[in-house]
């Protein structure tokens, strides 16, 4: 039996929701499974951890992280996200986390 259609064709369609959950969690997915580059699944991490979604922006913080060094673009906005006395403190705790395992290799 052949495919004839994209098996993640459903989930690509996710990257255009609204909700930045829904994108955040769709780029990694994508990203995963080599259906799109980690320079496209980094941008949309780094747009999630500007929204106000707090899950959201847990799970960008946390995908950064997992990718060490080759999220070394993501640095300032995780700095942003740690130094802000408005954010979270589970927020801040994910991105200092995050900063020391892509810090780690460099």
């Amino acid at each position: 039996m052949y495919l004839t259609k994209d098996p993640l064709s459903g989930v690509k369609r996710l990257l255009k929701e609204d909700h930045p959950g829904v994108r955040c969690v769709s780029a990694w997915v994508l990203y995963c499974a080599r259906a799109i580059d980690i320079k496209e699944a980094i941008a949309v991490q780094r747009e999630t951890l500007k929204g106000a979604d707090s899950w959201a922006r847990l799970r960008a913080i946390g995908y950064l992280g997992s990718l060490g060094p080759s999220a070394a673009v993501a640095l300032d906005d995780l700095g942003t996200l740690l130094e802000d006395a408005n954010t979270e403190e589970a927020i801040r705790e994910a991105a200092a986390k995050a900063l020391e395992r892509i810090r780690k290799k460099h």
